[in-house]
């Protein structure tokens, strides 16, 4: 659903949308127009909510966790996830390390510390 309200008290209004003791809401907000003026999501259609581009949502939430755990509707149909992982054909496991403050700081000490210790 498209959400174009402003305000918290608004936002937190949609959840009431829920029904039963559990669920799930995908608030969707800061869309863009296309040239016709319409938004980029069509919600008026009664088949999958596509993306100009004629990407679907449910190949997106079906390849959207690496391990899925849990069963995802959309529309009322269940989404047939996939492990990404299977579908690769020369999978690459790379070891990120973020670029913070903090880790550029304790670097960097530690390079002054060594080069006090040389000199």
């Amino acid at each position: 659903m498209y959400c174009d309200s402003h305000t918290q008290d608004a936002l937190f209004e949609q959840f009431e949308r829920i029904n039963g003791a559990s669920g799930t809401l995908i608030v969707l907000f800061n869309l863009r127009r296309i040239e016709t003026g319409d938004f980029e999501l069509n919600f008026d259609a009664p088949y999958d909510v596509r993306e100009e581009e004629r990407n679907s949502l449910r190949a997106y939430l079906s390849v959207l966790y690496l391990k899925p755990r849990m069963k995802v509707y959309l529309r009322g149909k269940k989404v047939l996830t996939t492990r990404i992982l299977s579908t690769l054909l020369y999978p690459y496991k790379y070891n990120y390390t973020a670029k913070n403050m903090k880790t550029c700081a304790i670097k960097e000490f530690e390079r002054c510390e060594q080069k006090v210790r040389e000199g």
